[in-house]
């Protein structure tokens, strides 16, 4: 268990006190023995200064390790501080947090203009000129689209989608797809047909976009 700053401050007190007693009395059992002459004046002179000498080094060493201690706990006890302001109750730092590549992204939105065509053939031009529709992807995670003619026996009306991508015609924020709409008037009487293209979009993990499905009316008049 760390000490507290005041309990390390009493240490050193009490280790100061015990040292400068000590030193005392062996001064004066030197003078002592000077004074009796039990011992060579100049033998205990130079023993007491050595203990005196080592002991006053023990004592430096130990208010050094004591001071080492006391910035270690200091400098541990502002960080965690630190961290602790830092980080709220309950809400995880960065390096613990998930970070899955779709976080700070928006769901991806599906757009598609125009939403109708009209087409014209004749006997002379039974397959009209393509017309083409732009996809668009208002969020910033990849947005995946398919396309389909969902008018029953509308057989007139094909797009460029033809499904070669198990997931769909992927289409980013900073870059427009295009579907083809093709239709051919072979077979067909005079007159006006009409069919629905309906386009889906999902992410990357299949969930439906926003603004799903749209659907894209073609009209075809035959003369």
């Amino acid at each position: 268990m760390l000490l507290s700053m005041c309990e390390i401050n009493m240490c050193i007190s009490f280790y100061t006190i015990c040292l400068m007693e000590g030193n005392k009395k062996m001064f004066e059992n030197d003078a002592k023995t000077q004074e009796v002459g039990t011992r060579i004046p100049v033998q205990g002179g130079r023993f007491s200064r050595g203990k005196v000498k080592w002991l006053s080094l023990v004592a430096c060493l130990v208010v050094l390790l004591v001071a080492a201690l006391t910035l270690t706990v200091g400098a541990f006890s502002g960080n965690e501080g630190a961290h602790a302001t830092a980080v709220p109750h309950g809400i995880k730092s960065p390096k613990h947090a998930h970070s899955p590549s779709s976080v700070g992204k928006s769901k991806p939105t599906l757009s598609v203009s125009p939403l109708s065509l009209n087409f014209s053939a004749s006997a002379s031009a039974l397959r009209p000129t393509f017309q083409a529709v732009t996809i668009n992807n208002g969020g910033t995670r990849a947005l995946y689209w398919h396309a389909t003619v969902s008018t029953a026996g509308a057989t007139w009306v094909t797009t460029s989608d033809q499904k070669s991508q198990e997931l769909g015609i992927r289409t980013t924020s900073d870059k427009t797809g295009q579907l083809k709409i093709y239709v051919n008037a072979t077979g067909l009487k005079a007159g006006s047909y009409t069919a629905q293209v309906t386009v889906t979009g999902t992410d990357q993990q299949s969930q439906v976009a926003g603004g799903s499905p749209q659907s894209i009316t073609v009209t075809l008049t035959v003369s």
